[in-house]
């Protein structure tokens, strides 16, 4: 893609400094083309090369990564120092990962240090631990295994000894990648590598930690030897090889017993043998001399040695050069055997089907993971908002929301690992397969076809060189087809070479890029482990089981709810069964005549024309001597008719069933409505019946109800208050019917003839008056304190009765008050009632006192019996005491042999009996 910049932006007031939303400047984008004209325009006109992106990016970690050599030398002598230190990264980080050998070299050569570190903010957003080391420029383009990187490095003074605390090791840690490959270890050990710390251990001749014993811990780093490294089961091949080099860089040295057993099981081990049996000669001593004694510094630097009074050849000993080569004789070998070419390719396609379904089943868990976290993370933010809902019947549980508060804190601390985990899983799983997918597969694909391409050239050249005429020769052309031949098949060898050692690596890349995926996936799982351990504390643990147990006592309480529901269900469906039918049996629900309201179901008819009409099921209910309906989704009913003034009286319409009509006396609206069953037909009937004489706040009459459990008696009445006043005490009851006289002339002289209707409960404690509709008690007269109750002699529905007040005395006499009554039913039968209840509660009493006279006397005889038990108990243990002081007293006869005499059976008897005697007689002296 081609970067147009237009000059006369910035002349007109452009901003070449401005930023986009990640903070990447003009010139970090045009620094992605590596365009050197538009760079250098760029800075031309002031643009700032020290501004990075919020990753800590500059543009010059860009054009290094990409391999923009001339756009490089314009940014390195405007780059600054404190700029590149600031972004945590230097930009030899960037070519080495990108495998720019010839920025790394113009970086090295204009000064950067190719020892500097990562900086610990870095590697943590990148998601490493805080406890590891950072990562160095030869420890990424070792793993690349690109070895002209690696040599430009090592000659630039890359420090081949350094430690990594990540693979805890005794020995510098830049050898665990280049056990494989020879020509790494000659470069490492050529430029100065400490190999003598290979063969340091400490256990000698005796014996190794056991397997398994972990001699560390979180604050001790573990010193892992080399023969602990060497000799696992995927290294202990390789260790015949790399023991026979290392010997080549040092004296004598002595292996350790696990070490040498490894080496003895090798093919290597005889010429290892020869090495140590003979003593080394002065050559390779001198040697090794003069390489410790000039340092490592020394050695790597061109400038020093060039001084050194020695012959070159002198030179080349001392650094090695006989041993320095890329390629060994086995893979070349190899390479020009173009029999095993078809075997290769086939396995390298067997290879790239097996690796994309591997990559395949890793991105996946790779997606979950990263799922799992934002689902995590999503579920800690919908925890901290459900304080904020408002829920029809939750209302505000605290419990609840500081319960969930407190979820919400652990699951966000969760989704944060797992975050961790994710970004753990990204470099140490996901990066090595890809790199060895995008990279490595298509590296061989694209040495495949230039090797085809190179090989049908050489063909084609060779064809033309073998058309050459024999007669007719031609100087010219036959130069020509010679150099085109020279060309073609010195392409195609060095095609081939490079195509065959990629094959062959390829063998090696294939293990590294199975097990290191696995080994990242496993050391991210191991450290989330870790961090989830170190994160749920003894505190949380209390929490969690805590709640457990709420929850167990929520599902008990939910299962003791459940089975009473069930029950209910159970009972409603066995009760209800009758009701079921729409025109139940009337011997099995007899209809109830004392009704004074109903409400269910009715069908209307409604006019539609004049001969036309429809009918429509509605919800009818009577309240206030109204009848109201209700039609479904309304919210509330609507008048119908007033039905204190009507008649009621079966029609037949429309050929249909418990039909009946509502009429009004003025006979103005008429209403025409039909029941399920006769039962509810009738049951209308008698409610508008009632309504014209009642209210219909309750049924009349003498009611039972279960409402009270203490109460054997629960009798109601509808009655209307008329009056009170206070009386004089006395049991005459013509104190009652003077006040119902009084009060009926003082409500004709005043004109009132509103009365208050109220419910009247007789139980067997009190006298309760309530409201009929709203069930609220107004008044409750304890029955203890009623004197008597009577009846009009004349107007039956009459009645009163005379009770003590609570409130005290007045002039040394209790105040009596005598309340007057209308009631629908017979006042002597309301009468007749308290004086049931007064009885029951008369006898109650008596019972009461009778019960509690009996435990009494229980009481009694339970505490007379224990006194009697004490005192047997206390004579048993008189009369032991008593029975052994006896026996201790006798003195025991012996016979002349030593043997005890033995008492005749009278004798035995006589001395019982005097023993009883004497217990007889203490036990009389004692009463």
């Amino acid at each position: 893609m081609a970067v147009v910049v237009n000059p006369g932006l910035d002349r007109s007031g452009a901003d070449v400094d401005s930023q986009a939303q990640d903070w990447a400047t003009i010139l970090y984008e045009a620094s992605a083309s590596g365009n050197p004209d538009v760079i250098s325009l760029l800075l031309e006109y002031g643009a700032d090369a020290n501004i990075p992106k919020h990753t800590g990016h500059l543009p010059i970690h860009r054009v290094a990564h990409r391999g923009y050599v001339k756009a490089l030398a314009l940014l390195i002598p405007v780059t600054t120092w404190e700029a590149v230190e600031d972004s945590g990264m230097s930009p030899l980080h960037s070519a080495a990962a990108g495998g720019q050998t010839q920025c790394l070299e113009m970086l090295l050569n204009a000064g950067y240090d190719p020892n500097f570190m990562l900086q610990p903010w870095i590697l943590l957003e990148a998601g490493a631990m805080p406890n590891q080391d950072p990562v160095k420029c030869l420890q990424v383009a070792l793993r690349l295994g690109n070895y002209q990187l690696i040599e430009t490095l090592l000659r630039y003074g890359a420090n081949v000894n350094y430690f990594c605390r990540v693979n805890t090791t005794h020995f510098p840690s830049a050898l665990q990648y280049a056990l494989k490959d020879e020509v790494l270890l000659r470069m490492l050990f050529n430029y100065g590598y400490d190999v003598q710390r290979c063969f340091d251990c400490p256990f000698g001749d005796r014996a190794h930690v056991p397997d398994g014993y972990e001699g560390w811990s979180s604050t001790v780093i573990k010193d892992t030897m080399f023969c602990e490294v060497i000799c696992v089961d995927w290294l202990k091949h390789l260790s015949g090889s790399v023991v026979r080099f290392m010997l080549d860089y040092v004296d004598h040295v002595k292996f350790c017993c696990k070490l040498k057993a490894m080496l003895m099981e090798q093919k290597q081990w005889p010429e290892i043998c020869k090495i140590q049996e003979n003593t080394r000669c002065l050559q390779h001593l001198c040697r090794l001399t003069i390489r410790r004694r000039l340092g490592r510094l020394r050695l790597r630097a061109p400038v020093f040695m060039s001084f050194l009074p020695l012959p070159q050849r002198l030179k080349d000993y001392i650094l090695y050069k006989d041993f320095f080569f890329f390629l060994n004789k086995k893979t070349l070998q190899i390479a020009r055997t173009r029999s095993l070419l078809s075997v290769f390719e086939e396995d390298t396609c067997a290879i790239s089907s097996y690796y994309h379904q591997l990559f395949k089943a890793m991105q996946r868990i790779y997606d979950a993971q990263n799922e799992l976290s934002a689902a995590t993370h999503l579920t800690s933010k919908l925890l901290k908002e459900y304080e904020k809902q408002r829920f029809p019947l939750g209302g505000d549980d605290e419990v609840m929301s500081s319960t969930l508060q407190q979820f919400a804190k652990v699951i966000d601390e969760l989704s944060s690992c797992h975050a961790v985990l994710s970004t753990q899983l990204a470099d140490a799983m996901m990066f090595p397969i890809t790199q060895f997918k995008e990279r490595d597969l298509k590296e061989i694909l694209t040495l495949k076809e230039v090797f085809q391409i190179s090989s049908d050239d050489l063909d084609t050249a060779i064809n033309r060189y073998s058309r050459l005429s024999k007669k007719k020769e031609n100087e010219k052309v036959k130069n020509e087809v010679m150099e085109d031949v020279y060309t073609s098949r010195k392409k195609q060898h060095q095609t081939m070479m490079h195509y065959f050692t990629a094959l062959n690596t390829l063998q090696y890349k294939k293990r590294i890029a199975l097990l290191e995926p696995l080994l990242g996936y496993m050391q991210a799982q191991i450290s989330f482990f870790k961090l989830g351990s170190e994160n749920l504390t003894q505190q949380w643990e209390d929490f969690l089981a805590n709640i457990g147990t709420s929850v167990q006592n929520v599902r008990r309480e939910m299962d003791t709810e459940v089975d009473t529901m069930q029950q209910t269900i159970q009972d409603l469906e066995q009760a209800s069964d009758l009701l079921y039918m729409p025109d139940p049996d009337p011997n099995k629900i007899p209809i109830n005549r004392n009704l004074t309201r109903k409400a269910g179901y009715l069908n209307t008819r409604n006019k539609t024309g004049l001969v036309s009409s429809t009918w429509e099921r509605q919800y009818f209910f009577t309240q206030g001597g109204n009848l109201m309906s209700q039609s479904r989704g309304d919210v509330a009913g609507g008048l119908v008719m007033d039905i204190d003034n009507c008649s009621v009286m079966a029609v037949d319409c429309e050929d249909r069933r418990f039909c009946f009509q509502i009429s009004p006396f003025d006979g103005k609206k008429v209403a025409i409505l039909q029941a399920d069953s006769r039962k509810d037909c009738e049951e209308c009937f008698f409610v508008t019946f009632a309504e014209r004489r009642t209210n219909p706040f309750g049924e009349s009459g003498q009611v039972q109800s279960g409402d009270s459990e203490d109460s054997i008696l629960h009798q109601l009445f509808i009655v209307r208050f008329l009056g009170s006043m206070e009386v004089k005490a006395t049991e005459n009851p013509d104190v009652i019917y003077e006040t119902m006289r009084q009060i009926l002339a003082a409500r004709a002289i005043h004109n009132i003839f509103r009365m208050t209707e109220s419910h009247l409960l007789v139980t067997c404690d009190c006298l309760k008056l309530i409201d009929p509709q709203t069930q609220v008690t107004r008044l409750k007269f304890p029955l203890s304190s009623v004197v008597m109750c009577a009846s009009h002699q004349e107007n039956k529905r009459l009645f009163g009765f005379v009770l003590h007040t609570a409130g005290g005395r007045v002039d040394g006499r209790p105040v009596t008050i005598c309340y007057i009554f209308e009631s629908n039913n017979d006042g002597e039968k309301i009468c007749d009632s308290v004086g049931l209840a007064k009885q029951i509660a008369l006898h109650s009493e008596m019972d009461q006192k009778a019960t509690r006279k009996q435990r009494e006397l229980e009481k009694a005889k339970e505490k007379h019996k224990e006194e009697l038990t004490k005192q047997k108990q206390i004579e048993k243990d008189l009369e032991e005491q008593s029975r052994l002081i006896a026996a201790s007293s006798r003195p025991n006869q012996a016979a002349a042999d030593g043997q005890f005499l033995v008492l005749s059976k009278s004798q035995s008897e006589d001395s019982d009996i005097g023993e009883e005697g004497q217990k007889r007689e203490r036990g009389e002296s004692d009463a």
